[in-house]
């Protein structure tokens, strides 16, 4: 089989369903590699199945979609998960060719969206292509029960390492500001309310999973505060530096990276758990021995 086979049988899966926006990306995508806008190769530096796809932009300027060999050869008509993994690869390349700019631009905001677009696209392929007609494996059930129970929080917590509540929540505070709704010391207000409710909650969190997600949100939140500051600051740095620096924002900052520093072993050690768990159930369920 050749990889341009798992990109037809792709299409005659999606071709059956009816969700517009995965409909939208497969078309718009299959036609770019179609029309060598974006070039599909095998890559001998990826190795495994559920991290042997990536997109890359080449020396010469060109989007490559990259996928090992163990993709390709372990590929079966009754294989759901490499059509989840493909689908995931294809929002990511859809977005490249509508939004190039931002894409590139892994700091730019819209490059976190566009992270979680492609998660939420492969869950609900998951959902509505797949799971009435596949085995599905443990990996795509963890990724729809996220889905359907949590708005997709865990795993995207689990897989990127960002909270979706977390980010929109900035989102929400931008527009605020943005349509003059709360003013700049209203916003730095909701920033230390919101600083002291996740400390309160890591120290509630009752189990593991419960600290996993309460990781992400401090992840999402110290990663985005600066990107609040400067918008209400005007892009002014010695504004968002007297911001950073009063005693509420400082203090709860400062523990909060505390707090991940000081689990940062048990988190990855947690999360590692996971995809070793998924790669062998694959193995052993879903490929054919080598």
């Amino acid at each position: 089989m050749n990889f341009s086979e798992i990109i037809d049988n792709l299409g005659s899966v999606i071709n059956n369903g009816d969700k517009d926006n995965i409909i939208q990306v497969f078309s718009a995508v299959d036609k770019a590699i179609k029309n060598n806008q974006i070039d599909v190769l095998m890559d001998d530096n990826l190795h495994n199945l559920l991290n042997g796809m990536c997109c890359k932009i080449n020396d010469s300027g060109k989007m490559n979609l990259l996928y090992s060999k163990k993709f390709l050869e372990t590929y079966n008509q009754n294989s759901s998960i490499h059509l989840s993994i493909l689908i995931h690869e294809f929002s990511h390349l859809f977005d490249y060719l509508n939004s190039r700019k931002a894409y590139m631009d892994p700091s730019n905001i819209m490059f976190t969206l566009m992270e979680l677009r492609a998660l939420h696209n492969e869950a609900e392929f998951i959902k509505y292509f797949l799971a009435d007609k596949f085995k599905l494996s443990e990996m795509e059930e963890f990724i729809m029960q996220s889905y359907e129970n949590d708005d997709m929080e865990t795993v995207s917590v689990l897989l990127q390492n960002t909270s979706p509540s977390m980010f929109f929540w900035f989102l929400e505070m931008e527009g605020y500001f943005m349509d003059k709704i709360v003013n700049k010391d209203a916003i730095f207000q909701k920033i230390k309310l919101m600083g002291y409710e996740l400390l309160d909650r890591y120290k509630k969190a009752p189990n593991i999973n419960e600290l996993l997600i309460q990781k992400g949100k401090y992840s999402t939140f110290i990663k985005y505060l600066s990107h609040i500051l400067y918008l209400i600051c005007n892009n002014s740095e010695d504004e968002v530096k007297k911001c950073l620096t009063q005693p509420d924002i400082e203090k709860t900052s400062k523990e909060i990276e505390s707090i991940l520093q000081a689990n940062n072993d048990r988190y990855n050690l947690y999360i590692n758990m996971f995809f070793f768990k998924w790669e062998q159930d694959i193995n052993t369920r879903y490929i054919v021995s080598e």
